[in-house]
């Protein structure tokens, strides 16, 4: 028998039913709507994890930490009245750079904000080949001098190496074995740096909602609940691409599901998220915002306010997810619930 949630929910409220389950991840890759009655939807509030060790990120008992990526500290006090929680230094391009950004986290920890970093290995695979990264020893000396900038910078943080891992636009894409042996070389140069004392991981797979080549099962690429601090994806409504342009619960419900089923003592965050700047743009947002408020389990919500740069050589591919006007307002608006961490 299939159930819609609100029945499902109606169910479960009439009989006093305790769910325990939820579905592997392969069946949850449907693209439907409609939900089997033995899915947990509902989770009990507040969702509270083990700490994590050193001086990380801490997960809120209740709550969600609200973040950007893209835009200025300044630009989000102006038009929310708040500085956000989470903020990537610099823009998308910066962020990818091989050096720690010094100057750049240390502004926005400035303003009480957690600074969002990514370490990329564009350029090693290029030069090495994606196979032959771990021990090569220019790369050590670099993740080496990155980890104890991390030390001397002596603030929580969260990082995370190679994006989007089981899609195939990026270089290191669908390589699961190789994904996890770099991410363990690098979190082990951190590790013996003294930076995971402050570097809070976070493990960032593309969020699929339908099964084909394109959108490999992220649990290839877990590198063990070790090297983890926070599961996380990235999922995008992208008017471009009808079959993308859903609601934020059809687009990261299947891989939300997983994880906490898969992982239940790893905060979730939504690593990065965004929708295209249209006429939707606001009320999209109202309605994932209320997905998730309706997930406890969910720790970390960044918005990616910008354009995609990759794909500027490929105007038809271009995205443009900036907030518009009406979804700032929107914003400051979704803001106004205290479950919603910001800097004040």
């Amino acid at each position: 028998m299939i159930l819609s949630r609100r029945q499902f929910l109606k169910k479960v409220s009439k009989t006093g039913l305790a769910v325990s389950g939820y579905l592997t991840f392969g069946k949850t890759l449907t693209g439907c709507s409609s939900i089997s009655s033995n899915l947990i939807l509902s989770e009990k509030s507040p969702v509270i994890y083990p700490p994590l060790p050193g001086r990380k990120v801490q997960p809120p008992e209740n709550g969600c930490y609200i973040g950007f990526e893209g835009g200025t500290i300044d630009i989000y006090k102006k038009e929310l009245g708040v500085v956000p929680k989470i903020v990537m230094p610099g823009n998308f391009i910066m962020d990818i750079r091989r050096t720690f950004l010094k100057e750049q986290v240390e502004e926005i920890s400035s303003h009480g904000a957690i600074p969002l970093i990514w370490r990329e290995f564009n350029f090693e695979i290029a030069y090495y080949g994606f196979n032959n990264i771990v021990g090569q020893p220019e790369v050590t000396k670099e993740l080496t001098t990155y980890a104890r900038a991390i030390v001397d910078f002596g603030k929580p943080l969260f990082i995370s190496s190679m994006r989007e891992m089981n899609g195939d636009w990026y270089v290191w894409g669908q390589n699961p074995n190789a994904f996890k042996k770099v991410w363990k070389y690098m979190w082990q140069i951190f590790e013996d740096q003294g930076a995971n004392e402050f570097a809070t991981w976070f493990w960032e797979p593309y969020a699929p909602y339908v099964r084909e080549a394109q959108f490999d099962d992220p649990e290839r690429y877990y590198p063990g609940d070790q090297y983890v601090d926070y599961t996380g994806f990235s999922a995008y409504a992208r008017t471009r691409f009808p079959r993308t342009d859903r609601s934020f619960r059809e687009l990261v419900e299947p891989t939300y599901i997983s994880m906490r089923r898969n992982h239940p003592n790893k905060p979730v965050m939504t690593a990065e998220f965004g929708k295209t700047n249209d006429r939707y743009q606001a009320a999209w947002l109202k309605d994932a915002f209320k997905t998730i408020r309706s997930w406890p389990g969910m720790k970390a919500a960044i918005f990616f306010n910008s354009s995609n740069p990759f794909y500027s050589t490929n105007p038809s591919h271009w995205d443009d997810h900036t907030l518009s006007a009406d979804s700032m307002k929107m914003y400051k608006t979704i803001l106004q619930d205290p479950y919603f961490i910001v800097v004040k």
